[in-house]
């Protein structure tokens, strides 16, 4: 039973169940009419004046999680919340009492992939000084000489590391971090942990260099080594994952073994401990697509790797060493400091821009002074020399790394600060003319409207890069294909000549989802042809459109639907039918089920049923009534072809007769020649219509559907019979058919 002080000397009587509770604590009080939640469960509930067992209750003394700050009080989930370090008195605000009445901006800096000095709030700061035009408050920091140590050795064994700082720190303490870092971690979103692991994250929150620490006594004979990682080397993680490593990872190791996935993850052997009493700390800067390709891998999107990837400037690594050792001795004063040991690159490449007043007034559409400029660009970091109208630029480090580069990003910089809403409004210097028609765009228009309506099938939009493991599987050579200077990864470093290769890679993605699906793609292809241009620089390779699919279906209809959709494509464009030959051209292709795309003596594609080979290759495990059925046109040259003119046909006004019919064919008879021949034997036949084939005694058995029909009257038995008995003499005689009654 608890007499609690609310301040003015009011007491209130409280019944408590919290067992930590003493003599002049400072508590969090929840008075009648305030909402909390019950030991930190369900949902939240007013606290009304009540009786427990026998005595009355007004109110209640709080634990953190029942209140919302089990976040903020991490190390007392089930206690009653113990304040009274604050110094707050009796009756005043809890949010006040903790310093809990901050606000926060919450700032979506995932569009900020350019601005890699914008990941971190000095850098942040430095653009609201710029903006507002007020002093930017310098950075208290240790000044870093480096040098040789007896304790530590660095190696740089890597071209993807660029700079390396390391430093000893012996006398260490682990325990919590004081209240005001331990506040700002989490008004910033992340946890506490202890004091040095804290302080790390707030240097790479504050300064944007992500910062680690190690534990000393776990690295081997006091040796750092940045290398790339050996086959099937493991590594611990922090969080006790066993990783795989290969030799595109990029780690830290000591003498003996790796100790952390550089620039994204530490290890779980070198982690911080309670019994830490000695480390290492690091500061780095790594090669971003090595970082970016490593975090990829693994599927690490940590706050380290994210800003590794942006492209950091070498010169943050000093900053960070800097800012990170003079906290540490703020918060640690007895902690020892050894000499900073550095390898690599100490500066970043400087970036110079060179441009003009009158470039900067022409693109803003606004004369303004070259001193006005320079001083603009001062504020945010650029160091500006001008003569008479001409202006040479400095570009800080921190916007070095690929951001700021050319005259145009100064016409940005320069525009932003002094206000886009200031820019004078000028009415647009231009003539309207008519849409022009464009034949090739409608098209295409057409066939993606036809392809995902009428025919049923999903469009996808792929990158132009391609797997060599599905270039092998369909036997493209790689050398006949143009090689990415920087691909996205070691696997996808070629431009594809076929779109087939990743419309397969998609198939692969999906086959455990759907039994039936199909998809299309129409985009350009690369090949090593270079197309005749007035400057050489200017070259470009041969890069026609193509159009292709895949169709994962039944046996013994997936070939028939492919082809039918092709040929109602080609009627949508009113294009002339396509012949489709049987051939046995294509290695990746069924044998004996694979078709080349004709029209007007002119080889447009092929389709066929995906062979057994490469579905083994790629380790496809389809059902024994599955088939992938892959075509692909160049589409190019299908929209060159002329189109064929078009007639009105009214709605017949008279019926139609219907004949089935099946007939017993050699297997080198197809369709195509039955359906054409029949067309052309009587001009009452009106249609030819599939209906099945199978095999019959090693030959087969093909039934079709005949429509007979006038457009001026009815016909008689005696005329469809007479056109009945002429079509299957013909059959008889040139396709050598044996009728099937």
């Amino acid at each position: 039973l608890a007499i609690v002080d609310i301040g003015k000397k009011d007491l209130v009587q409280i019944v408590c169940g919290g067992t930590n509770l003493f003599v002049g604590m400072k508590v969090a009080l929840a008075l009648p009419g305030a909402r909390v939640r019950w030991h930190g469960q369900g949902e939240w509930v007013a606290i009304q004046a009540t009786a427990i067992r026998g005595e009355q209750s007004f109110g209640m003394i709080c634990a953190s999680t029942e209140i919302g700050l089990g976040e903020v009080f991490p190390n007392q989930p089930n206690e009653i919340l113990n304040i009274s370090f604050c110094d707050g008195q009796p009756g005043d605000s809890l949010a006040a009492a903790l310093n809990l009445q901050d606000t926060i901006l919450e700032i979506d800096n995932k569009s900020l992939t350019n601005r890699p000095d914008l990941w971190c709030h000095y850098g942040l700061a430095r653009e609201v000084a710029a903006i507002y035009q007020t002093e930017l408050k310098q950075l208290a920091t240790e000044k870093i000489s480096t040098g040789k140590s007896r304790q530590l050795k660095i190696s740089l064994k890597s071209t993807a590391s660029r700079r390396y700082l390391g430093a000893v720190v012996d006398n260490i303490e682990i325990k919590d971090s004081p209240r005001w870092l331990q506040q700002r971690l989490i008004a910033a979103g992340l946890r506490p942990i202890n004091n040095i692991v804290d302080l790390t994250n707030y240097v790479m929150l504050e300064v944007g260099e992500p910062m680690h620490a190690f534990d000393y006594d776990q690295i081997a004979n006091g040796t750092i080594v940045i290398r790339a990682a050996n086959d099937k080397e493991t590594l611990l993680v922090l969080g006790e994952e066993k990783l795989r490593l290969s030799k595109d990872v990029l780690v830290i190791a000591d003498s003996k073994q790796a100790v952390a996935l550089a620039g994204i993850k530490g290890g779980a052997l070198t982690g911080i401990t309670a019994s830490t009493r000695k480390i290492i700390l690091e500061a780095a800067n790594f090669d971003p697509v090595s970082i970016r390709r490593t975090a990829n891998k693994y599927d690490y999107r940590t706050d380290a790797s994210q800003r590794h990837e942006k492209s950091l400037d070498v010169e943050r690594a000093e900053l960070g060493m800097g800012r990170l050792l003079y906290l540490l001795k703020e918060i640690l004063p007895t902690a020892q400091v050894d000499t900073v040991v550095a390898a690599g690159s100490t500066v970043t490449a400087k970036v110079e821009v060179k441009t003009t007043v009158d470039y900067i007034g022409s693109r803003l559409g606004l004369t303004l002074p070259g001193k006005e400029i320079a001083a603009s660009l001062a504020r945010l970091g650029f160091q500006v020399k001008v003569k008479d109208k001409n202006l040479t630029i400095q570009v800080p480090s921190w916007r070095a790394t690929g951001d700021v580069t050319m005259p145009a990003d100064i016409v940005e910089e320069v525009g932003r600060l002094y206000g886009y809403d200031n820019l004078p409004g000028q009415p647009l210097n231009l003539a309207l003319t008519k849409a022009v028609y464009q034949p090739a765009y409608q098209q295409e228009r057409k066939t993606k409207e036809y392809l995902s309506g009428p025919a049923g099938w999903q469009e996808v939009d792929n990158y132009p890069w391609t797997s060599s493991s599905f270039l092998s599987a369909l036997s493209i050579p790689v050398d006949k294909s143009l090689q990415l200077a920087n691909p996205p990864t070691p696997e996808t470093a070629y431009l594809q000549t076929s779109l087939l290769p990743n419309l397969l890679s998609v198939l692969e993605k999906n086959l455990n989802n759907f039994d039936q699906f199909g998809y299309f793609e129409l985009a350009r292809v690369f090949y090593p042809q270079y197309q005749r241009r007035a400057k050489e620089i200017d070259r470009l390779p041969v890069q026609p459109q193509h159009l292709a699919g895949v169709l994962l279906a039944g046996r013994e209809t997936a070939l028939l639907q492919v082809k039918g959709a092709i040929s109602g494509l080609f009627a949508q464009l009113a294009k002339p039918a396509p012949v489709f030959q049987i051939v046995n051209n294509y290695d990746y292709l069924d044998r004996q089920q694979q078709l080349e795309i004709w029209l007007t003596d002119q080889l447009l594609g092929q389709l066929g049923v995906v062979s057994e080979v490469v579905v083994r290759q790629l380790g496809w495990k389809l059902s024994a009534r599955q088939v992938v059925v892959a075509w692909e046109i160049d589409f190019s040259q299908l929209i060159k072809q002329p189109l064929v003119s078009r007639t009105y046909q009214p709605w017949p006004e008279f019926h139609t007769v219907e004949r089935d019919l099946a007939f017993v064919f050699d297997y080198q008879v197809s369709w195509a020649e039955l359906e054409k021949l029949v067309s052309q034997i009587s001009p009452l036949v009106s249609q030819v219509e599939y209906l099945s084939t199978y095999d019959l005694a090693g030959k087969k058995s093909l039934a079709f559907r005949i429509k007979y029909g006038a457009l001026d009257r009815t016909l008689t038995s005696a005329e469809v019979e007479q056109a009945e008995k002429k079509i299957i003499s013909k059959l008889q005689t040139e396709l050598h058919g044996e009728l099937r009654k």
